[in-house]
């Protein structure tokens, strides 16, 4: 995959499926930023609490 560089949005990514996407999305070089369901948005450079 040619990903190095892209920005991309994960939904559902607190396990299963979603986790391994942006597991995936990372080892190619994308930028990712992923909302799990616990309101927690993880991005390749840290993770940050949502006030809910």
């Amino acid at each position: 995959m040619q990903l190095a560089g892209k920005r991309i949005i994960v939904t559902g990514s607190a396990n299963g499926i979603g986790a391994g996407t942006v597991r995936a999305y990372t080892r190619e070089g994308a930028i990712v930023s992923a909302l799990g369901r616990n309101g927690t948005i993880y991005t390749n450079q840290s993770a940050h609490r949502l006030p809910v």
